[in-house]
């Protein structure tokens, strides 16, 4: 059991891509590039480390610090 933390917590039972998790918990991210981890606005801080939600996969309890880029 994987545990997503930020304003909320979440629960997933299985790998789930960070993006993919936020969106569960109705965290929008804008993607202009289609997730292809190129134009950098769905980048967020994870356990005090900057990633790409969408080429980032939850393996394990992380807390996230979302940054809304415009």
């Amino acid at each position: 059991m994987k545990k997503l933390f930020s304003k909320d917590k979440k629960e997933f039972n299985e790998k789930i891509l960070l993006s993919k998790a936020m969106e569960e918990m109705y965290i929008v991210q804008n993607k202009p590039c289609g997730g292809r981890g190129i134009c950098g606005k769905c980048k967020v801080v994870m356990n005090k480390e900057e990633v790409l939600s969408c080429c980032t996969m939850v393996e394990s309890d992380v807390f996230v610090n979302y940054i809304i880029i415009i």
